[in-house]
């Protein structure tokens, strides 16, 4: 029986035997893929006919066949996720006792209660903000695709990349509940008091983890990105779960206040605009 293993992208030492064996084997295979595939995508830029009819990659059926195996070899584990947010202390208990929530009405109703009965909101402000247009956008994905989901970035280093998450960790709520708030000077600088900045690292199962048509390309990447840059697709990539996570799958939970947290983003050489306000 083969024990299931958390997988994180960056860390070859956790991949699966099978899985590092097979990249390991095959990276003059992936690397003549990579190759060609950017000798015919610069063809196709510079030539018409090209475009329209770009030439085979000749490597591209092995190529194909070990993604499958890859594919199917990391089928049987988890992989690993970081959720950035701002939460509350109650918020983060709830999460240790009953795990991580899919974006949902009924969730957001939670949450805005809950601030109320912790007077971090009055009820007016949760009135606002429970029937504002932007929520209801959101929670029907008028705004991106949310609603019934959870999202992680895999790729933990790019979690110093302050572009991609200063507005998660800089207001309480989430994107439904931000978005379309953050020019309004009365309820903006009220989501920015609420919580602190958290880092929720949870393990996902790849047969229920989606976003992508297949990890093993992504796993590929990486293996060769001391040989090849910019191998497609990019080993950075986002991933969501359409289930809730489990408490069982809550691998950490870390706050600003926690020395890891700056570990892991490197937040003290963030540009000042991207500064987020810590307080709780």
């Amino acid at each position: 029986m083969t024990i299931s293993v958390d997988v994180e992208i960056e860390s070859v030492e956790t991949w699966p035997l099978e899985v590092y064996e097979l990249t390991t084997q095959n990276r003059d295979l992936v690397i003549r893929y990579q190759s060609e595939r950017r000798r015919i995508d610069q063809l196709a830029r510079d030539d018409v006919m090209a475009r329209i009819n770009p030439p085979a990659n000749e490597y591209s059926d092995a190529y194909r066949s070990l993604v499958r195996q890859i594919d199917a070899g990391l089928a049987r584990h988890r992989i690993v996720g970081y959720h950035c947010t701002r939460l509350t202390s109650s918020e983060i208990a709830a999460i240790l006792g009953s795990g991580l929530k899919v974006l949902s009405a009924e969730l957001v109703r939670d949450r805005l209660d809950r601030c109320v009965a912790e007077r971090q909101l009055t009820q007016s402000q949760r009135e606002f903000l429970g029937h504002s247009k932007s929520l209801c956008d959101g929670l029907n994905n008028k705004i991106g695709t949310r609603s019934g989901l959870v999202w992680f970035c895999p790729k933990r280093s790019a979690l110093t990349d302050s572009s991609g998450f200063y507005r998660l960790f800089r207001s309480w709520g989430g994107e439904a509940l931000y978005w379309g708030h953050e020019e309004n000077h009365a309820i903006y600088p009220v989501l920015a008091r609420i919580g602190t900045p958290t880092i929720v690292k949870c393990a996902i199962p790849f047969r229920t983890g989606a976003c992508v048509k297949t990890f093993a390309e992504h796993f590929l990447s990486q293996s060769v990105a001391n040989e090849i840059d910019y191998a497609e697709p990019r080993a950075s990539f986002d991933l969501h779960s359409k289930n809730d996570v489990p408490p069982s799958d809550v691998l950490d939970i870390v706050q600003f206040s926690d020395s890891r947290f700056e570990k892991l983003t490197r937040y003290s050489s963030w540009p000042e605009c991207h500064g987020i306000n810590v307080s709780d």
